[in-house]
């Protein structure tokens, strides 16, 4: 999971490339889902995936520095994990997937 993210960083800092950031996102999903060893958390992940990657695909092209934060994310998602701070992660990972909708309305609204 920490060389999907340190592979991201690059591409956030130079402000390119948000299809590869994207897909680089959905890799670090699918390793975190696995990782869990938890069969409904896997076939859930992969029955949303679809819907996911239409979600962060909006997210990432109407505010980049959603990228950032989204990221920022990510890596306490990891600590956690690390840490072997369930508690801490699974919080963590609940405000991060309820955060992408909030961003889309904001921005929706803004540009009507």
């Amino acid at each position: 999971m920490q060389s999907v993210l340190d592979c991201v960083e690059p591409l956030i800092t130079s402000r390119k490339e948000v299809d590869l950031i994207s897909r680089k996102n959905d890799e670090f999903h699918n390793v975190l889902r696995n990782a869990s060893h938890n069969g409904y958390v896997i076939h859930l992940g992969e029955n949303l995936r679809s819907i996911d990657n239409s979600i962060r695909n909006v997210v990432n092209q109407i505010d980049y520095k959603n990228i950032q934060d989204r990221h920022a994310e990510h890596i306490a998602i990891l600590q956690a994990v690390k840490k072997r701070d369930s508690e801490l992660a699974e919080r963590l990972m609940v405000q991060h997937v309820r955060e992408a909708p909030v961003v889309i309305n904001q921005k929706g609204s803004e540009h009507k």
